[in-house]
């Protein structure tokens, strides 16, 4: 990846999108002091440079009585082959909304939606019944409450 400088405004732009992705260009041009066309300019390469890569609506899984949970899993022969199948399976499963390598003693982590405990349990059998030879150790956690869910926290560029 070719690392991408960003200035002032910008971050400023990238801050207020992060804490309500349909900001109106001109509420943002009223603080940041520049025209609306001139935000709507700098959003648009910030989008071509894909340093913003979409704009998502957050569901709280909880109010919708789902569960969430947080799979840590320690693959084993994980050779580029098996795990390109580990990730097509991750990427294509209905009730998996994140995925992603890791380093350390776990090194996949993976975020799950479910109905309850029994949904996340026939889900983690799915995944081992197609895995088994793969999966050496796993350890998961319920959320129990989302205090704060952001893409860009405060201070994420300084």
């Amino acid at each position: 990846f070719r690392k991408i400088k960003l200035d002032k405004i910008d971050k400023q732009i990238l801050q207020i999108l992060a804490k309500k992705a349909d900001t109106p260009t001109t509420d943002i041009s009223q603080y940041i002091k520049l025209t609306p066309e001139a935000i709507r300019r700098r959003i648009k390469n910030l989008e071509s440079k894909k340093i913003i890569l979409g704009y998502r609506t957050m569901i709280n899984p909880l109010k919708l009585k789902r569960r969430l949970f947080i799979v840590f899993m320690k693959l084993d022969k994980t050779d580029a082959g098996i795990r390109k199948k580990i990730d097509s399976f991750l990427e294509n499963h209905k009730r998996i909304t994140y995925s992603t390598h890791t380093v350390g003693e776990f090194n996949s982590v993976t975020v799950f939606y479910s109905k309850g405990l029994n949904d996340f349990k026939r889900t983690l059998l799915d995944f081992r019944n197609n895995f088994s030879d793969s999966l050496g150790d796993f350890s998961s956690l319920i959320i129990s409450k989302i205090e704060q869910h952001t893409y860009y926290p405060e201070g994420f560029l300084e």
